[in-house]
């Protein structure tokens, strides 16, 4: 289970995207990203609330996903900030 805070999930994801790390999920719009990953059993972890925010879920696989984006809600990002030892 991770014990990241907000603050270094938000972190860990700039230092990833930084990177040139990450992928583009099947939908556009952050909160479609979320919902969708949620439907299939993901945990949401944090909400993105504000623009400045990413939104952070555990897959049912253990892995840790940070999904930011534009300031309008879209150019949805992801980058993963924990995977599980097993994966």
């Amino acid at each position: 289970m991770s014990t990241m805070t907000r603050e270094q999930a938000t972190q860990a994801w700039r230092n990833e995207n930084d990177q040139g790390n990450g992928f583009a999920p099947d939908d556009e719009a952050v909160s479609d990203v979320v919902r969708a990953y949620v439907a299939d059993g993901a945990t949401l972890l944090f909400d993105r609330t504000t623009t400045d925010e990413i939104a952070v879920i555990r897959t049912e696989d253990g892995r840790v996903i940070g999904i930011g984006g534009g300031a309008d809600g879209g150019s949805a990002w992801g980058c993963f900030l924990e995977t599980p030892p097993h994966a």
